[in-house]
């Protein structure tokens, strides 16, 4: 009996050497994933910090785009805006062209009326010397 409980005691402490030896290498694993936690940990800290400023970028560059756009839509107004004046201008240019050129055809008859005029008041006063 002594004998069997000696094989027990054996067999007892080879399964808790076993176990020990679990225990160790689980206690290893334990600290290579704790590390690994950490490590990863980290990533996903850094990678949301670097979502957070692509979502600044990209919220601040929708804002730029909104800007341009509208300032688009500002100098095309301003654009349609000239075109319609210098439309307007050249207008009254070819109008005032026009009542210049009628003033110059006024002009040059009145003028050939004083002539007419003069030379019928030089005849008449050559007739009555």
């Amino acid at each position: 009996k002594n004998q069997q409980v000696e094989d027990e005691l054996a067999k007892v402490r080879a399964d808790l050497q076993t176990a020990n030896l679990a225990k160790e290498a689980a206690e290893d694993r334990l600290a290579r994933y704790d590390a690994h936690v950490t490590e990863l940990t980290s990533s996903v800290d850094k990678l949301r910090s670097e979502v957070t400023s692509a979502n600044a970028d990209v919220a601040r560059n929708k804002a730029d785009a909104s800007y341009h756009r509208d300032k688009c839509i500002r100098v095309e107004q301003s654009l349609e805006a000239s075109r319609a004046e210098i439309g307007r201008i050249q207008e009254t240019k070819k109008e005032m062209q026009l009542v210049n050129s009628q003033l110059e055809q006024s002009v040059s008859a009145a003028r050939a009326q004083v002539s007419r005029a003069e030379q019928q008041l030089k005849q008449t006063e050559m007739k009555a010397r």
